[in-house]
């Protein structure tokens, strides 16, 4: 009986091991937040037109009614309300937008439940065609911003450049 207690207490303590990392998996990244934005696409306030698609890519049109040249393409992330501003603080803290701003600015939107309309917005760029030329790229834009209380339409910032921009909901 000892001998499989030895056992019994050895599979338990491997079974407990294994269990654990799933009972207090950090889910404040998961990128979970995609269905205001996910297979939709924006007319931007410049007239550009970001349409996102399902398989999280995106295409970033100069001219809604041109979609064959001067476009970029990649993909995307999206962070909503506690995730947007963990992910915000965490990951972009270089360039300076706080968890305490970040709170104050959802605090300052005069909405109930405010932050569940808080997004963070991350393009990653993998090419683009200008005039025809097409470039591979490897650069990102991040985006924070406020949606509608429908969420048909953001108002997002550029991290890096302080730009704002509308997203307006294309039906």
């Amino acid at each position: 009986m000892k001998k499989y207690y030895k056992y019994i207490c050895v599979v338990l303590f491997l079974i407990i091991l294994i269990i654990i990392p799933f009972l207090f998996k950090d889910k404040k990244y998961d990128n979970y937040d995609y269905e205001k934005i996910i297979g939709n696409s924006f007319i931007v306030s410049d007239d550009s037109y970001i349409v996102f698609n399902k398989d999280k890519t995106f295409y970033w049109y100069k001219d809604k009614n041109n979609l064959n040249d001067n476009y970029y393409y990649g993909t995307y992330t999206v962070y909503r309300g506690e995730n947007a501003v963990q992910y915000i603080s965490k990951n972009l803290a270089i360039y300076g937008l706080s968890e305490e701003d970040q709170y104050k600015m959802i605090d300052d939107i005069n909405m109930d439940n405010g932050i569940s309309y808080y997004f963070n917005l991350n393009l990653y760029n993998e090419k683009s065609v200008i005039n025809g030329i097409s470039k591979k790229m490897e650069n990102a834009s991040y985006y924070y911003g406020i949606a509608s209380e429908n969420f048909e339409n953001f108002k997002m910032i550029n991290l890096m450049s302080s730009n704002s921009a509308y997203f307006l909901l294309d039906k």
